[in-house]
């Protein structure tokens, strides 16, 4: 255990590496109380440091922050079951890195963002971002995101949004739901559209405007009882084979762009004030085929 014989964060600084070699093992430890739980500010590129089990919580700024540039190939960043709870700031950022990979970790209750990523590529597999202040996943600065078997609920902002110049958001059988913003959003602030990717996801009870919002593909996914349902703009459209029920307004709408090769097949929109609408789109009905469309209620 790493900590203080203070009773509030913020009295020592936390565990910063700066220059290592591919020897340091960080594992099985509890850090508390600091200013910065874990820094990982290496020099080099082409090792990356061994970090598994580690829970940090009560921490005045961040709970993890990462900044390596782009490894080596051949050199493995992976951070597995990590917790960090009741920061003041973040629970997880990364920043200016490339192929970092986390599995199993937790980011809840922290006054920040769950998970902040910027400028960064980042994989993340079976991990829970829940009852944050800020975004459960918030990516920024062109960064690529992936999540697959993740829980993203319960966070005060948008469940997964990216923002700001090109990132791109991939999920893959996840479950975002109970967050008070939108469930799944990329959207520039000045209301350009950038791709969201989902498939075998549920977006279920979001409390924003959407549940969906980006340049969609969207794949055997649910999207149920949000204020809307889903909303493409920007490129081509994909929604296949999924199911759009029971959302407070649009099931379905696409506000520009065109349907792709394999355009809105397949699906079930039912149970909505609206079931699918169109805006400044040439040609609407190309590639709308097999869909199911009833019960909605305009």
């Amino acid at each position: 255990v790493f900590t203080t014989i203070g009773d509030s964060a913020g009295d020592w600084y936390g565990i910063r590496l700066v220059r290592h070699d591919a020897s340091v093992v960080i594992k099985n430890c509890n850090i508390e109380k600091v200013i910065n739980g874990l820094e990982i500010l290496s020099s080099r590129i082409d090792v990356f440091p061994t970090l598994e089990n580690l829970t940090i919580q009560q921490v005045s700024g961040r709970g993890i922050y990462i900044n390596v540039g782009t490894l080596s190939p051949g050199a493995q960043a992976l951070i597995k079951g990590c917790v960090v709870k009741k920061s003041e700031g973040d629970g997880i950022f990364v920043s200016n890195s490339r192929e970092i990979r986390f599995e199993g970790c937790e980011a809840s209750f922290n006054k920040g963002s769950g998970f902040y990523i910027e400028g960064s590529e980042v994989i993340i597999t079976n991990s829970i971002f829940k009852a944050n202040k800020g975004h459960g996943v918030y990516g920024r600065g062109g960064s690529k995101i992936t999540l697959r078997g993740c829980t993203i609920q319960d966070n005060e902002m948008n469940g997964v949004c990216g923002d700001y110049w090109d990132c791109s958001l991939n999920l893959e059988n996840c479950t975002i739901q109970g967050n008070l913003g939108r469930g799944v959003s990329n959207e520039y602030s000045w209301g350009n559209y950038r791709p969201v990717t989902l498939i075998n996801c549920t977006v279920n009870s979001n409390g924003g405007d959407w549940g969906v919002v980006g340049a969609v593909t969207m794949r055997n996914s649910v999207v149920r009882g949000n204020r809307n349902g889903v909303y493409h703009d920007d490129g081509e459209v994909t929604v296949t084979d999924s199911v759009i029920e029971n959302n407070g307004g649009w099931g379905l709408y696409v506000a520009g762009g065109q349907a792709s090769k394999d355009g809105i097949k397949r699906n079930m929109i039912k149970g909505n004030k609206r079931g699918i609408g169109f805006g400044g789109v040439a040609n609407p009905f190309v590639g709308v085929e097999g869909n199911d469309i009833y019960d909605n209620q305009e």
